[in-house]
């Protein structure tokens, strides 16, 4: 069962100020080209985030580790770029830096790709877990929007956002959206 979407003030008050043990941050971004005007504005948003995380964490230490999935739509070039979590959050933010909007034909994008590149980090179990998704279209399928889609039946692979939203629940990963549009 899905909870409810909270801001990102409800969910870092909810981790609090000084997280008790390791952090796993993940950043999110939609990189298609819908995202053009905003992309620059996205990129420093999860770098601000990222520097007001970091500052819980003494220098040095490896209590927070920064990961990163940008995504673009089915079938784009470039698709996916990950970074598998990383104490040297600095080199994360580079890759953050060096991405621009492109592709993405139609209005929704491949978000259910995106949530599963997600799962599949290796992400430390006794880690507080958050996900900061910045974007600005929905998911395929024409059960979630009256968008023209190339799949309306949703992702072709056969993988719900709705599934795999409650599989990040499970594992503990409190998940943040900020849509642009």
């Amino acid at each position: 069962e899905l909870k409810e979407a909270r801001s990102l003030d409800e969910a870092m008050q909810a981790i609090s100020e000084t997280p008790d043990g390791p952090f796993d941050l993940v950043l999110l971004l939609d990189c298609t080209g819908s995202m053009g005007r905003w992309i620059e504005e996205s990129k420093k948003k999860l770098i601000a985030i990222t520097e007001q995380i970091s500052c819980w964490f003494p220098e040095g230490a490896d209590g927070l580790r920064v990961g990163f999935v940008a995504y673009r739509d089915i079938n784009d070039s470039g698709q996916y770029v990950v970074v598998d979590p990383t104490s040297k959050y600095d080199d994360v933010l580079e890759v953050i830096n060096a991405q621009y909007a492109s592709g993405g034909g139609d209005t929704p994008e491949d978000i259910a790709g995106a949530f599963h590149k997600v799962l599949q980090l290796p992400l430390r179990e006794e880690a507080t877990k958050l996900v900061v998704h910045i974007c600005d279209a929905p998911c395929h399928g024409k059960r979630y929007h009256s968008a023209d889609d190339t799949y309306p039946n949703g992702d072709p692979e056969g993988r719900d956002p709705e599934q795999l939203l409650a599989q990040m629940a499970a594992r503990g990963i409190d998940y943040v959206l900020f849509d642009v549009d």
